[in-house]
């Protein structure tokens, strides 16, 4: 869905640009939403809300890094923005369980093999 066509006067005003950009993230669209948001970033960019979601778009496109970067932005110009502290909480979790699971000092679990007698029991 391209919005540009449709937002007609309206294209320079960023609360129109988040809720376009809104609707386009629910509707699975997480790129376009992106397109959204960050004109509503670059018409008001002391906006926390415009950062906020801007992350959101950029986490559901797996850019964890600049997602990370956009809500910490959001934080900044609003400590207090619960939805930015809550995705920033979600993603440095699951990236943490990420670096956990890659990392070398995890525990693996231990192989097992047949035993000698072919009968399924678990020899060393």
């Amino acid at each position: 869905m391209e919005a540009e066509p449709a937002l007609g006067k309206y294209r320079d005003i960023p609360e129109v640009r988040l809720d376009v950009g809104l609707v386009l993230l629910i509707c699975g669209n997480p790129a376009e939403a992106l397109k959204q948001f960050e004109v509503a970033v670059a018409i008001r960019s002391e906006w926390a809300e415009a950062h906020a979601q801007r992350g959101a778009a950029l986490a559901e496109l797996g850019r964890l890094k600049d997602a990370v970067a956009a809500l910490e932005t959001a934080l900044s110009l609003d400590p207090e923005h619960e939805g930015a502290r809550a995705d920033l909480e979600t993603i440095r979790s699951a990236t943490g369980r990420i670096h956990r699971f890659r990392s070398a000092d995890t525990p693996r679990l231990p192989a097992f093999k047949t035993g000698s007698a072919g009968d399924g029991s678990v020899g060393s």
